[in-house]
């Protein structure tokens, strides 16, 4: 079993997450004013155990917990399973390096990895990209998978998909930020 983790930064969740969430008595954790970081953070330390991470900014698919369910029966419970993603090359689901990871729109986050982020993040906070990126969760997720070499899966079609707009957590990122292999997109 896991925890369902919603990240919450400055904006009303849409309807997908009512839908797809109303049974599996999901968390949310709102941004105190202190930044995305350290809400994801936040989201990081709340309960024990596996989690499943979503930032407030992603449309969920029909039957969404069913399809993670199922992903993670095949893939194992044991890697970071990643169900957004913008990659164009990768068109199925792949085991992926370390240091080909972007974006945290979703993603599932075994106990022992987890753990390991939050101590990582001490370092990294420090670093040449922390200190010139310290809103990239990703960045920092990515960078714990490089240092301690692990892979992490990629699921393709995505479970999710991101809303059109101007990032409220860094505004010099795209706002064309949509995955080109959505699954509701997929699906006839």
């Amino acid at each position: 079993m896991y925890r369902v983790q919603v990240q919450n930064y400055k904006r009303e969740l849409n309807e997908t997450y009512a839908r797809e969430l109303s049974d599996c008595g999901y968390e949310v954790v709102e941004d105190t004013g202190d930044g995305a970081m350290k809400t994801f953070l936040n989201c990081l330390v709340c309960g024990d155990g596996d989690m499943l991470y979503l930032e407030d900014d992603a449309i969920l698919c029909k039957d969404f917990i069913k399809k993670v369910d199922k992903e993670l029966d095949e893939l194992g419970r044991d890697k970071i399973v990643q169900f957004f993603s913008l990659k164009k090359s990768v068109d199925k689901t792949t085991l992926m390096g370390g240091g080909t990871y972007c974006g945290n729109v979703c993603l599932f986050i075994p106990n022992k990895i987890r753990l390991g982020i939050l101590k990582f993040y001490e370092e990294w906070k420090n670093s040449k990209v922390g200190v010139e990126n310290p809103t990239a969760m990703d960045y920092l997720v990515r960078d714990y998978l490089k240092k301690t070499k692990q892979k992490y899966y990629l699921v393709v079609p995505n479970l999710v998909q991101h809303q059109v707009g101007k990032s409220v957590i860094d505004p010099r990122r795209s706002s064309k930020r949509q995955s080109l292999y959505y699954i509701e997109d997929k699906e006839v």
